[in-house]
């Protein structure tokens, strides 16, 4: 019988310190292991004027498929909630269960980014930078501060001066953490250990980064060619990506979208499985630029699955 878990099922796997760790574990495991199975992504208009509706498809080996349906996000006018994504057996093709991912979408792009902070960060880094107030911006600092667990306080600025405030005030609460919001992107940058970027449309200035420091970016575009660090990327294959319909921006799913591969020094695998010691060079600036789906996306929805049956089934046992 196919299950129902809602939000407040899941919410959980992303806030508790077991669940986020599991969670980091096994995107190592789903980058190490290769098994990136194949995605489809289908962008179609509806009735109504300017709207549209993303359909993505993931698949992999084992786990199965998973359909997610959500608004098209170069609409940020429209709201990101209500998210919902269908699980089916690998071997039966059966529904396994209908989810709400609006967490789990942000924590697929974000448990990464925070899985590399944790192996590229300069050793006991103080100061994160956050350029962008947004939902991505949350997870990330969710994220880092587990991996990174050295960090005492947090830069953040987006364009938005209400944004940024109001993101300072709610994470510092939620988090015991020293959060303040700055009027400048490289106020925010300059002297920070970590520089996460995930606001659309930002460039990183070299001058704004300081030797030795990591820059992470789920963007293209944030670190130019001539900026001098050194290049990490999750991996060099991903799931193979079939176009399905209209689709405009499928070629944006590749692993290496926007980077000529001469240009990528290392990657996450590489770093993994430790053919380079990162900490070699202190003074050597990191860029890690994540961009496209990579292989961890069906394995972490069909854990997710998993877990969140269990913290329901808890729960109601609890209320009982």
């Amino acid at each position: 019988m196919a299950v129902l878990l809602t939000r407040g099922d899941l919410r959980p796997l992303f806030e508790e310190s077991r669940w986020i760790e599991e969670s980091l574990q096994l995107c190592a495991d789903a980058l190490m292991t290769a098994h990136h199975g194949a995605m489809s992504w289908l962008l179609f208009p509806v009735a109504a004027e300017d709207q549209f509706v993303n359909v993505q498809l993931e698949s992999a080996p084992v786990m199965g498929t998973y359909l997610r349906v959500f608004p098209d996000r170069c609409f940020p006018r429209r709201p990101m909630d209500g998210q919902p994504a269908l699980l089916l057996d690998g071997k039966t093709g059966t529904l396994r269960a209908l989810m709400a991912v609006d967490d789990l979408n942000h924590w697929r792009t974000a448990a990464p980014v925070a899985l590399a902070a944790r192996e590229l960060a300069p050793d006991n880094a103080t100061i994160l930078a956050l350029l962008g107030s947004g939902a991505q911006a949350r997870y990330q600092l969710r994220a880092i501060r587990h991996t990174v667990p050295s960090l005492e306080s947090v830069r953040v600025f987006s364009r938005t001066p209400k944004n940024r405030q109001r993101f300072a005030e709610e994470m510092s609460t939620a988090l015991g953490l020293e959060v303040v919001a700055v009027d400048d992107p490289g106020q925010a940058a300059r002297e920070a250990d970590v520089i996460c970027v995930t606001a659309p449309a930002t460039v990183v200035e070299p001058s704004w980064v300081r030797p030795g420091a990591l820059l992470t970016t789920i963007l293209p575009g944030a670190v130019p060619a001539e900026f001098g660090a050194l290049l990490v990327v999750p991996s060099m294959s991903g799931p193979e990506v079939r176009s399905s319909g209209w689709d405009p921006r499928h070629g944006l799913s590749s692993p290496t979208a926007c980077r000529d591969p001469g240009q990528i020094d290392l990657t996450l695998v590489d770093i993994l499985r430790g053919a380079v010691d990162m900490r070699a060079e202190p003074r050597q600036t990191v860029a890690y630029e994540q961009l496209g789906v990579f292989g961890w996306d069906v394995p972490l929805i069909d854990w997710a699955c998993r877990r969140g049956q269990e913290i329901s089934q808890c729960t109601q046992c609890d209320l009982a």
